[in-house]
């Protein structure tokens, strides 16, 4: 099923994607790719403690690089990395991140490793035309070193807080980490260059937290709970940082995209007790309100548009009715003025405007296995939006 419809200005396409996948047959699939490699990650020593890979990257040479976790020990082809803290409680044990590069035949040309004693997750991965690799996230150490010869960064709370680093791609060593954060639970989400060497970073701060406390991003400080936006240079320098955020529990930033403009694509989601809302500057976003019905939590999804600057130039919501659940978890812009979203909603339908996407699962059965929880009332089906950019 395709719509299109002209939303808050905003042009949207959207998809649901199990209907096509539903409507779709064998003739419509076409010839199915072989796989050329595939190539493992992980040791003896760290099968009972878990290992993943979150995130991939590649660059114009056909490398691929990887982001993921691990706990105890890992291998990664010839080079085995060890976590900070060895795991003593499985499966509660503290998680350090791995860094790899692999060839274009899928072979490993070094693998390096970030954290500190407690659980440090990496969830943003991106590399540069000059030979530079970032990676952001979330640690919650005291001190999160990046291998032996890189720099340590040093928590200011014992909660978690938002790192930035560059590695240098030829052997995976650190060139810089930055810290930004406070005494809440700040985080890191996404990351994504230019072809001019700038570092734009996206995610949340003081997350479930009180809206009294803090949290700096080199001379900007902010107070309360939101999401925020950052640009830094390719030295690591905080050039200028924005802030999301309102009467709101919570606000997320889970995609980041920047088109040949220099302009900037963020997408997440917001969620809070009703009346909740998400300002971005000037313009404020209402969340969809579900009477008496799981505490009254309401999560909806948002894209929202800055220029170069850091300014904010339109945001636009997506929603499901009825038990509301929507986030929109990534972004891309493809260069020619459009964007295309992807997320995750459970209700009834999905809301774009005056699009609706019916919800093609079942009613989850009573007595619900996740109370109380937005997604106790339906199963969750998944989104593909297009959007104008302009």
């Amino acid at each position: 099923m395709i719509y299109a419809v002209l939303f808050a200005g905003r042009r949207w396409l959207a998809v649901a994607v199990s209907m096509l996948w539903l409507l779709s047959g064998p003739a419509a699939w076409g010839q199915v790719p072989g796989f050329e490699w595939a190539v493992a990650c992980g040791s003896a020593a760290s099968a009972d403690y878990g290992v993943g890979a979150s995130q991939l990257a590649v660059d114009a040479q056909g490398n691929t690089y990887v982001l993921g976790s691990f706990a105890g020990t890992i291998t990664l082809g010839g080079t085995m990395l060890t976590a900070a803290s060895l795991p003593t409680n499985a499966p509660y044990n503290q998680y350090d991140i791995f860094v790899a590069k692999l060839d274009v035949q899928g072979q490993y040309q070094w693998a390096v490793r970030a954290g500190g004693d407690k659980n440090d997750t990496g969830t943003g991965l991106a590399v540069d035309a000059a030979g530079g690799v970032y990676l952001t996230g979330r640690f919650s150490s005291y001190s999160m070193s990046f291998d032996a010869a890189g720099p340590t960064l040093y928590n200011s709370s014992s909660s978690e807080e938002v790192f930035v680093a560059k590695l240098n791609a030829a052997n995976g060593q650190c060139q810089w980490a930055r810290r930004a954060g406070g005494l809440g639970s700040d985080a890191g989400q996404a990351i994504v260059t230019t072809t001019q060497g700038e570092v734009y970073v996206a995610g949340c701060f003081n997350a479930y937290n009180t809206s009294s406390l803090t949290s700096n991003f080199g001379t900007t400080i902010f107070t309360g709970i939101g999401a925020f936006v950052a640009k830094l240079d390719g030295a690591g320098n905080w050039l200028w940082v924005v802030r999301a955020g309102g009467a709101a529990t919570y606000s997320a930033m889970n995609g980041l995209s920047v088109d040949n403009t220099g302009a900037i694509y963020l997408s997440g989601y917001f969620l809070g007790t009703p009346p909740c809302s998400v300002s971005f500057g000037s313009i404020t976003l209402i969340g969809l309100l579900v009477p008496g019905y799981d505490k009254n939590i309401t999560s909806d999804g948002f894209v929202a548009k800055l220029d170069a600057a850091g300014n904010w130039l339109w945001a636009v919501q997506g929603d499901a009715a009825g038990h509301n659940l929507m986030t929109v978890n990534n972004l891309v812009s493809d260069g020619q003025g459009h964007l295309y979203a992807s997320g995750v909603y459970a209700g009834t339908a999905a809301r774009f405007g005056a699009i609706t996407l019916p919800n093609l699962s079942s009613v989850r059965p009573a007595p619900n296995p996740l109370p109380p929880s937005p997604y106790t009332a339906y199963y969750a089906d998944a989104f593909v939006a297009r959007l104008d950019a302009a």
